[in-house]
């Protein structure tokens, strides 16, 4: 459920009216607090991204999932190798290492020449299922130092299985 108000009774962003409501208050000027019995879902400090991850090096037969250029850009990066793109039918199909100082990613997809342990792909890998809604602290007194967004809000309270209502309260 959705429902939009606009009230100065009420926190500002995210907090939770009960376990089953969830309301965005959009009128960011209020001046009420968190509470114990309408705690604020705020914004919590989000670390640093992992480095890249999600492949895999293969050196007999093909790749199962083709490495994204960019990513392959990336890798070649952080080996501090130099990265060529080429259109070759001699070369595997998308991102392989020449040289551990040399990453290219062949855009000619039609070769049918399998990886090598001279020259290996580098493969996308499967990836696990994004992990639950994170990055968010329930405050019960004060107020947030960072609100949360509201479509963070809506999902922890789609995860609760709780309605969710935007107010301005």
């Amino acid at each position: 459920t959705f429902t939009e108000s606009q009230e100065s009774n009420y926190p500002p962003g995210c907090y939770k009216y009960s376990s089953s409501k969830y309301y965005f208050n959009t009128n960011l000027q209020s001046s009420v607090e968190c509470s114990v019995g309408e705690p604020c879902l705020c914004a919590a400090a989000q670390p640093p991204p992992p480095p890249l991850q999600g492949h895999v090096e293969v050196s007999r037969g093909t790749c199962a999932e083709l490495l994204p250029q960019t990513d392959c850009e990336i890798l070649a990066d952080q080996a501090s190798a130099t990265f060529t793109e080429s259109q070759e039918s001699n070369y595997p199909p998308g991102c392989y290492k020449y040289s551990s100082s040399k990453y290219y990613f062949n855009t000619n997809l039609q070769s049918s020449v399998e990886c090598s342990v001279g020259e290996p792909c580098l493969c996308a890998a499967a990836q696990p299922p994004p992990p639950p809604l994170q990055g968010h602290v329930e405050v019960s007194r004060g107020t947030c130092a960072e609100l949360l967004p509201q479509t963070d809000c809506e999902i922890l309270a789609d995860q609760a299985s709780a309605t969710f209502t935007e107010s301005q309260e």
